[in-house]
């Protein structure tokens, strides 16, 4: 399966992404050659926006693409009431850490939960363990200093959301602490590949790589 980022609606906002137009033939193309395709319009939705929202949504529904990977539950409501074509995938922006997380999300009717890359491999096997629900886990990409989908830093130094795709992403930056400097809040980026054969006895949906 892939993954691509619906227009500025994305984790990836400031990327080209894709159009409409263009995710109905990369799904048809997709589909050709036996793979997945999952659309990701996994940005905080504003009040302003759902309109559009609504209307990108029924495009959707027309493409059916695999899955719909969010992270808003405005989103997860529409799609509910007048999209139940649309299979839902949780993104990891929703931070779901716990086996109650997960089984709340599956009383809302999603299919599949991407969780938060924080977790520890005797969490992610007691998670798996715990539900029916499909689970997908990162293995490889960048890691958040806070918790993924939760850091406000970004808006506070550059006025641009983590959560609407906006990142700037200040823990990369070089700072200075009285006589030293270093990147104090920069996370290792994820590289998982040695753990693969560990992940692969869980009861695990799919392994993720960062589309970057």
């Amino acid at each position: 399966a892939i993954y691509v980022g619906y227009r500025h609606y994305n984790a990836r906002a400031l990327a080209a992404n894709f159009t409409l137009e263009d995710i109905a033939r990369l799904n048809e193309y997709a589909h050709g050659q036996g793979v997945r395709l999952y659309v990701a319009l996994n940005s905080a939705v504003r009040e302003e926006e759902i309109e559009e929202i609504t209307s990108t949504l029924a495009g959707l529904s027309q493409i059916e693409p695999d899955g719909l990977i969010i992270q808003d539950g405005a989103i997860a409501r529409l799609c509910h009431r007048n999209f139940p074509n649309l299979n839902l995938h949780a993104s990891t922006l929703m931070t779901v850490h716990n086996g109650a997380g997960v089984d709340q999300l599956q009383s809302m009717g999603f299919q599949r939960v991407v969780l938060a890359r924080e977790l520890a491999l005797e969490e992610l096997a007691n998670i798996a363990a715990s539900t029916t629900l499909e689970l997908e886990v990162f293995v490889h990409g960048a890691l958040c200093y806070s918790y993924s989908g939760l850091c406000l830093t970004s808006s506070f130094y550059g006025g641009r959301s983590s959560v609407r795709g906006r990142c700037v992403q200040p823990c990369r930056r070089l700072y200075r602490s009285g006589k030293q400097q270093g990147y104090f809040f920069s996370a290792n980026d994820l590289s998982a590949i040695d753990l693969i054969p560990k992940l692969r006895q869980l009861r695990l949906a799919a392994l993720k790589i960062e589309g970057r």
